[in-house]
């Protein structure tokens, strides 16, 4: 039978001998890398989070604030020119300009779940802009879940076509990916 070396050394019966001191520095050891783990662990819990739901006034001037004045640029040029884009309503998806760099898509087909996100091709979109036409859009949620396999999606856009709160946009977010920015922008106020 051979011993257990880090609890029975043949050469130290004793207890309290030099037996104690090493499972005492063996069990240290122990406790210091479980903690070590368990904060990178909370690490990159936090570090997964989503970012914050914004408006896009908002979220423009932090993007110029932390020095990312070519990303502002590009999401402007992605927002206001004309970009192969999508359509993608109730069970139709309309291509112009190639290979599409934004989708465009109502918070309805979303809900209704229609939109099929496999019968497009999304490997170069970059942004998804959703339209909320009036309340009862909102009423089931905005669920982001269908763009999760967009490999290079950076921006979705919420834009919202009635009066309403910047409360209740965020509030209807479901399942934010930090892999991207949200942001909206409300075009009725009264």
């Amino acid at each position: 039978m051979i011993p257990n070396q880090l609890f029975n050394r043949p050469d130290n019966a004793s207890l309290f001998g030099k037996c104690q001191k090493l499972m005492s520095k063996k069990l240290l050891l122990m406790v210091a890398c479980a903690l070590f783990c368990a904060n990178l662990s909370a690490q990159t819990a936090k570090a997964a989070q989503p970012a914050p739901v914004t408006h896009l006034n908002q979220f423009m001037s932090t993007l110029v604030s932390s020095g990312n004045q070519a990303l502002a640029n590009h999401l402007q040029s992605l927002l206001k020119n004309v970009q192969p884009s999508a359509y993608a309503t109730d069970a139709n998806i309309e291509v112009r300009g190639g290979t599409p760099v934004c989708l465009y898509v109502d918070a309805k087909t979303l809900q209704n779940g229609t939109f099929n996100p496999a019968a497009l091709d999304n490997t170069k979109i970059e942004l998804v802009t959703i339209k909320i036409n009036n309340a009862q859009d909102m009423n089931g949620g905005i669920d982001l879940s269908p763009f999760a396999s967009f490999p290079k999606l950076k921006y979705i856009y919420i834009l919202a076509e009635y009066v309403t709160t910047e409360q209740s946009i965020i509030a209807s977010v479901e399942n934010n990916n930090p892999q991207y920015s949200v942001f909206y922008n409300i075009l009725r106020t009264n």
